[in-house]
């Protein structure tokens, strides 16, 4: 499966700490999967071209709180996607009839607790931008070396029990 979005987006902010830019918001997520080992095993990755479409100073957005990003603090903006936001592999296995097992790795990835990111809420299918409480309310939607593992029921989705990593900015 292949799906993404691109959004050509001119953002005029008003008031003393105006701003404006033209820019693309954009993303584009590539998974595969298929049986192996008497389980399933998945392949994801997501990647933008927002370093270069929206520069690494992000694009304007008033009222955005102050959040380290390459060393510096953007205050009144918001960063740009990394390039790759995603790349892992996930594996999952039927272990009897009521119980399936699952693991999940990344140099990159979605950690195991929190929110996914809001480009994957329906909400933002129409609106790119993210939106202000972004940082607060998934402040690790992409982390560095993630690892999950899980057993769950056969009536629930597994999810993951485990994820250390560093908060991508």
């Amino acid at each position: 499966m292949v799906h993404g979005s691109v959004f050509l987006q001119y953002d005029r902010q008003l008031g003393t700490r105006a701003d404006d830019q033209l820019g693309s918001v954009n993303w584009a997520m590539v998974m595969a999967g298929r049986a192996a080992a008497g389980g399933r095993v998945q392949f994801r990755a997501m990647v933008s071209a927002e370093p270069w479409t929206v520069t690494g100073r992000g694009y304007p957005q008033l009222l955005q709180v102050a959040e380290p990003h390459r060393g510096g603090i953007l205050t009144d903006r918001q960063h740009p996607h990394d390039l790759i936001s995603e790349l892992s592999v996930a594996y999952e296995h039927a272990i009897g009839s009521k119980v399936a097992g699952s693991v999940y790795a990344a140099p990159v990835g979605e950690p195991a607790l929190g929110p996914v990111s809001y480009l994957h809420r329906p909400s933002a299918a129409y609106d790119p931008v993210a939106p202000l409480g972004h940082h607060t309310q998934d402040f690790t939607h992409t982390s560095f070396g993630v690892a999950t593992s899980a057993d769950c029921g056969a009536m629930q989705v597994c999810p993951p029990a485990w994820a250390p990593g560093a908060r991508s900015t």
